[in-house]
């Protein structure tokens, strides 16, 4: 005799107080099993997206939460305007978006920054005074007949109108974002620098001196205010992070140094030679780090 099989719908299992926070705002701890796997924040997201999206919508239709942007959203927003450059397209940054937009920018700093190490950009950077724009939230799910039914009706002609990025992703522009040049030196017939404290900023560049002693750069750093001193290491190998054969001559010249390289190491040493092969200085060296805000 054939098994009726049950037809009732599966009971949906309740959410942790953790897993509705980071669902519908963003934030909030998840529990164990989901920390750090993308997979399966991606599988938990599937598995409420609908009833999270219209929860949301009640409260703010012609919008969108930020894990749809991150787990749903079909392509990213269109640029309409203003004057700016992501990080992306001109430096070794990996293209990442908030809301649908780049959230990595040039800045007025940057541009400096380069200029100084002898590397111009040749890019404009983001302008405070007309900053990029981008299709709105309600545009872009108009344009992509992303509307759940009856949520266009509740939106106002504003809610199309372009969007600042500065205003998407809460930029706010400081008189104290400047470019910092920081003397470090090693002195002679030695080959570690003393401790360098760079603060909250990240170090962009070095200035090698004309009276170098050619070696590699190698670096020392603590996240402990140089009560603990580590080797840096390069995250994908393990190995450690040497800049090679840097050579004296008859100028001064710059190294530019990837910000995300030594992102949130406020104190540092720099190294003439690597741990392994060390190089000492013939002559006391005056390096200069040059450090921006990190944005």
């Amino acid at each position: 005799m054939p098994v009726k099989r049950r037809t009732a719908g599966k009971r949906r299992r309740e959410l942790s107080q953790g897993e509705s926070n980071w669902l519908n705002s963003g934030v909030g701890d998840v529990d164990q099993k989901y920390l750090w796997s993308h997979d399966d924040l991606a599988a938990l997201w599937r598995e409420f997206v609908d009833e999270i999206v219209a929860e949301h919508v009640v409260a703010s239709p012609g919008t969108r939460p930020l894990r749809w942007w991150q787990f749903s959203a079909p392509e990213p927003r269109r640029r309409v305007g203003g004057v700016g450059t992501p990080c992306h397209e001109r430096l070794a940054y990996v293209l990442q978006h908030h809301l649908g937009v780049p959230w990595d920018w040039i800045f007025h700093d940057d541009i400096d920054m380069y200029m100084r190490i002898g590397s111009p950009l040749g890019v404009p950077a983001l302008d405070p005074a007309n900053p990029p724009t981008y299709e709105s939230e309600a545009a872009y799910l108009e344009r992509l007949e992303l509307f759940l039914p009856d949520e266009r009706e509740q939106l106002k002609p504003k809610d199309f109108k372009p969007e600042y990025v500065v205003d998407i992703l809460g930029i706010e522009f400081d008189e104290d974002d400047d470019v910092d040049n920081i003397a470090v030196q090693i002195a002679a017939g030695q080959s570690l620098s003393a401790e360098c404290d760079i603060g909250n900023k990240s170090l962009v560049g070095i200035i090698v001196p004309a009276n170098w002693t050619t070696a590699s750069l190698s670096f020392q750093v603590s996240i402990d205010g140089g009560i603990t001193w580590v080797e840096l290491l390069v995250g994908a190998t393990g190995l450690p992070f040497a800049i090679s054969s840097l050579t004296g001559g008859t100028l001064s010249y710059s190294v530019a140094i990837d910000p995300t390289t030594l992102r949130g190491v406020q104190a540092l040493k720099i190294r003439s030679g690597t741990q392994a092969s060390p190089v000492n200085q013939t002559n006391t060296v005056t390096l200069k780090f040059v450090s921006r805000l990190a944005f």
